[in-house]
């Protein structure tokens, strides 16, 4: 291989860069998102419902329930569903140095997170970005594998 082939074949997966970074933001983002949503404690659905991404700005207000209901409990998945689909949807515009938010603006949020509900610990909040950056960590390094290969 000469120089300029070596330079082309480079320029070709300088390319690639950007399109790896958002295959990895995209799975990094869905995965935290997806444990924020199961970790958190459902009587109406109301709390998980309002877990929302958005790119390069943040939201400001809470929204209606998606599948509003009573005494749900954590195993309810309607609303989990409609919340990762929100997600989804915020995602399809990702490009390369975007800023991601995710952001939950029920005023309870913080009494959930402190452990007013028997359904989650104290800190379920911190837990589940912890264990969703480590899932999404290995999901976005095996996109951006594909993208690169």
């Amino acid at each position: 291989m000469d120089l300029i082939q070596f330079s082309r074949e480079m320029g070709g997966f300088a390319k690639l860069i950007p399109k790896a970074q958002v295959a990895f933001m995209r799975e990094l983002v869905l995965a935290v998102t997806e444990e924020e949503g199961q970790a958190t404690p459902v009587d109406t659905g109301h709390a998980r419902s309002n877990w929302r991404v958005s790119i390069n700005f943040r939201t400001s207000a809470e929204i209606s329930t998606y599948v509003p209901g009573e005494h749900l409990g954590r195993g309810e998945t309607a609303n989990q569903q409609a919340m990762m689909d929100q997600a989804r949807s915020s995602l399809t515009n990702l490009r390369a140095g975007a800023v991601v938010n995710l952001d939950n603006h029920v005023p309870y949020i913080e009494d959930l997170n402190a452990g007013t509900s028997r359904q989650a610990l104290p800190g379920f909040i911190e837990k589940a970005l912890e264990i969703g950056t480590a899932v999404g960590s290995i999901r976005g390094n095996e996109a951006a594998k594909r993208v690169l290969s």
